[in-house]
């Protein structure tokens, strides 16, 4: 029985049990890494640190962003296809939307590393508070093809129907990162580089842990030689 199945045959009592409370666990967990950053961001370098954080943020997520359009849309066209018992185009959607995050993950991130002291400037930031801003984005920007894919896997997941694997993923992301925060901040003295850093390195681990079963096919979705299309594209952006 695949997961449509067994959705479909489910109470719907039981299914809250099953996946509105991991799902809103996992979404909780997901969002504790940014406060864990601002946290020991504050405490162990400062306000101007703190700042500088809050000021380039924003971006961050906009990066981020970009692969959750790709994550999300493709999850719409990649469930579509899974309840028409379509497994090779699904199979082919999610190659290639894991592809497209890898792609675009590159050119956001190198636009993002090359434009971050003007962005800053528009920003009004100036002197420490700019050079540390530029230091925490440009870090973000190098990780971003190997961190952005988390975000998007996480629905990948949830469509094969490891709701609890996809809340696992999300409580461990956020205990390795506040571990790697303490390291890089409190014992290695990094400064705010070693924040964007630690929280990049967090995402990483837990990227490559969620794509194994797929690499592995274990799970309903399993990667394919990829087959690109312009409507493919069209649908995935549409999705997102």
């Amino acid at each position: 029985m695949n997961s449509s199945d067994f959705y479909a045959k489910t109470a719907p009592s039981k299914l809250f049990f099953l996946i509105a409370i991991p799902g809103a666990i996992s979404m909780i967990a997901s969002s504790l890494w940014g406060l864990f950053d601002g946290i020991f961001v504050g405490k162990f370098l400062g306000e101007t640190a703190f700042a500088a954080l809050n000021l380039a943020f924003p971006f961050v997520l906009i990066n981020f962003s970009l692969s959750d359009l790709i994550g999300v849309g493709s999850a719409v066209n990649i469930s579509i296809f899974l309840g028409k018992n379509q497994e090779e185009k699904a199979n082919n959607y999610f190659t290639c939307a894991c592809i497209l995050i890898f792609l675009v993950g590159v050119l956001s991130g190198a636009v993002i590393f090359f434009s971050a002291p003007f962005l800053m400037q528009l920003m009004g930031a100036e002197g420490e508070l700019s050079n540390m801003a530029v230091q925490y984005i440009r870090v973000y920007a190098v990780a971003s093809p190997f961190t952005t894919m988390v975000f998007a896997v996480d629905n990948f997941l949830r469509i094969c129907g490891k709701i609890k694997g996809s809340m696992a993923l999300n409580i461990i992301m956020s205990i390795l990162i506040l571990g790697l925060e303490y390291l890089c901040l409190a014992v290695l003295k990094m400064g705010i580089s070693g924040s964007a850093l630690a929280v990049s390195c967090g995402m990483f681990l837990c990227t490559v842990i969620a794509l194994y079963p797929f690499v592995k096919k274990k799970l309903t979705l399993c990667f394919c030689r990829p087959h690109f299309s312009v409507k493919m594209i069209r649908q995935i952006t549409a999705g997102g």
